[in-house]
Formats: structure tokens, sequence, C-alpha cells
């Protein structure tokens, strides 16, 4: 991080009282576990600037010394950075080591039989401190798959999971979205907590859908098991990766969980993000570009596809009851979509069309490594 960028980011975070957080500690070698990503979110960054030749998009990542979900993008000084929680990391870990935990969850993935139900949470944690820490686990972590391979596949879509997540908040920032509606910027977009943001909701709707656009467009890309990424992987993932339906379920099914977290432990009433029935549209959407959904569905109807997209939220539905009590589950799991969802799918559309100009030209102005797609109009007039 160059000197102006690391003098703007301490003035930001005594402002708020923040600390950043030495990612160092996110190590827990009694399983084996690594948790330090920032080495590789920096790296996507410069590649993401190499995509585009511009400096600009160059963007730090850092941790922030808080337990709790949650990610941002923000600004100070006219200096760019994406933050994540440390808490992230380890919840997500949690999350996914819980459900493979389970016989219940994932019946095809590995040998299920060799596990046991455990006792559920009374709730989702939304803070790390939460989890049962002690000197022996550190990070929580007490429940953990027996057969090996669901461990690994539970590490798998952590990691994926994160990664979608941090492309996420890097096309807030390098699409310039903290600076929509102002010349003066919004100088932070959250994805759980109360933020700065005070324009539009259906702005806003729009621009979460437009970063998702991006992560799910990065992640089901050709290139995204590269020699970088697939040196992460855990062992036995890696005999997988030639299996499209494999990658595929699994990114589905770890980008709809963050969704369904997010949703059910969101500290922000203010409505600032769209629904999961609608970032899961949007997702499934992108897949149909894709041939292994296509080969999934021997269809291009939209309709299939989205039937299969629904047969993995299902899965994920079946997962998170496995592992928290939900007194009221998110209906979320339908078989066909409401009215009023159907209203809300054609304003996104329409408002769309009109940020459109907006969007390329913040986009071309931040460095985006990737322009405004026409996704989302395929989503709102599909």
């Amino acid at each position: 991080m160059k000197y102006k960028q690391r003098v703007a980011l301490q003035k930001f975070l005594s402002a708020r009282s923040e600390r950043e957080f030495s990612a160092d500690q996110l190590v827990v070698p009694e399983k084996g576990l690594f948790l330090n990503y920032s080495d590789l979110f920096l790296a996507y960054s410069k590649d993401l600037r190499r995509l585009r030749s511009n400096p600009a998009a160059n963007i730090p990542f850092i941790y922030l010394d808080r337990s709790d979900f949650n990610a941002c993008a923000f600004e100070h000084d006219g200096h760019r950075f994406i933050a994540m929680n440390w808490g992230v990391v380890v919840l997500l870990h949690d999350l996914f080591f819980r459900m493979l935990a389970s016989p219940d969850v994932l019946k095809h993935i590995g040998n299920p039989s060799s596990e046991r139900r455990h006792p559920k949470h009374s709730r989702l944690p939304i803070n790390a401190k939460d989890l049962p820490i002690t000197p022996q686990q550190p990070f929580g972590f007490s429940i953990d798959p027996n057969d090996p391979f669901r461990g690994h596949y539970a590490v798998y879509l952590a990691q994926l999971a994160l990664d979608f997540l941090f492309m996420h908040e890097h096309q807030h920032s390098s699409g310039g979205h903290l600076h929509f509606e102002n010349e003066i910027p919004e100088s932070q977009i959250s994805e759980l907590e109360l933020d700065t943001w005070t324009g539009d909701l259906l702005t806003r709707h729009v621009l979460e859908l437009e970063a998702d656009s991006m992560a799910a467009n990065f992640i089901v890309g050709a290139s995204y098991e590269s020699s970088r990424y697939a040196r992460r992987l855990p062992p036995g993932i890696a005999d997988h990766l030639s299996s499209k339906e494999f990658c595929y379920e699994a990114r589905f099914f770890a980008v709809f969980s963050l969704f369904l977290l997010m949703e059910e432990t969101s500290k922000n009433r203010r409505g600032t993000h769209p629904s999961p029935i609608f970032r899961m549209w949007l997702i499934t959407v992108i897949g149909m570009a894709t041939s292994p959904m296509r080969e999934k569905t021997q269809s291009d109807d939209v309709n299939a596809l989205l039937s299969y997209a629904m047969s993995i939220f299902k899965e994920v539905d079946i997962a998170f009851s496995a592992i928290a009590d939900r007194p009221e589950p998110k209906k979320f799991v339908i078989e066909r979509i409401a009215p009023s969802d159907m209203e809300h799918k054609d304003r996104l559309g329409t408002h769309w069309l009109k940020m459109r100009p907006r969007l390329l030209e913040l986009a071309k102005n931040h460095g985006s490594w990737c322009m405004p797609t026409s996704f989302i109009h395929q989503f709102a007039w599909g």
C-alpha cells in the first residue's frame, strides 16, 4: 500500500474508531486451516487491473478488527479501499463445516453416513465471538465433518463464498458506485450494517445487483480455476474440477448460502439490498450462459434453468434448518414468482435502463475490470 493510501486509511479508521486486523492471526494449524486471503484478494485486484490497463483499479484490501459479519467498499481523501471483518472468514467456515457435518445435507457429497446430527444453534450466529471459543478451538470450529472429503468440500464452499463477496465489493469500488448520485461520494457501502447511503433505494438495489452480476461473472468464468486459485484448493477437490456439474453446483450452493445468511442475520432494516430471490434469479440468468446448466437441464428455457437453481436453493434451505433453529423460516424457496415480485422485477429493469449510461461512465472512469453487462436487463425482461 502506498504512503498516501496508508495515511488516508488511517484517517478513515481513526474517525470511526476502527482498527485494522493482522490477517496473520487467521491460522488454525491444528485443522490445517490458513484463513488469510489477503494476498489472494490483492492478487485478484492486480489481475483485474491488468485487464483494464488502469492503475486506478488496484484497490487495497484490508481486514477490520471486528468479529461480526460485514464487508464494505469505502473511499477517503480520493483513495478507495475494500474491507472485510475477520469475523466473515470465521463465520463462513463455521457455517459450511456445520452444514457438511450433518448427514441430512448434500447427501451426494462424500460419505454422509459417517456424519451425525449435532445440537443446533439457537439462532444463526452473526458474530464469531458467539462461537464456542476455547484454547483448543480459538476460532470456534467445534463441529466439523467426520468424512475428510466433506470437510474439504466445506472449505471449498467457504472459499467460493469469500471470493464472491470480495468481487462484489470490488465492483462497488471499481464501478464507481460510491459516486453514482453525488460528485462527493458516499463514503461507504456496506453489506449488513447501516451505511452512509442517502440516495434512492431502487437505485441502491440496482447497484447491488450490478455488483452481484460482476461477482458471478467472475466465479462462473472459464479461467476461475486458474493455477493461482488451484494452488489453494483443499486436498481432493482438484480431482473433481473436470466435472462442470460439480463446480457449478458448488458455486451456486456457496453463493445462495451467502445470500440467505446475510438476509437472515441482517441488521440493516432500511431495505438497501434486494431479497435473496432476486439475487438468486440474477445469478441464474448469468448461469444461463454456461453450458453446464444447459447440459444439466437439457434446455435453454429460463423456467427449466430457474427450476434447477431452485433445487439448489432448496438444498441450502435444508442445510440452514439442519444447523439452526428457525422459528419462522424464510419462504424464499417457491415454485413460482409472486405477482408483487414480478412488478418489482419490472421496476428494477426499467430503472437499470435509466442508470446504464451513468454506470458505463463511472465504470470507465474508475477502472472497472468489466463494463456493466446486459445480465440485469435479461433478468428483468427475460
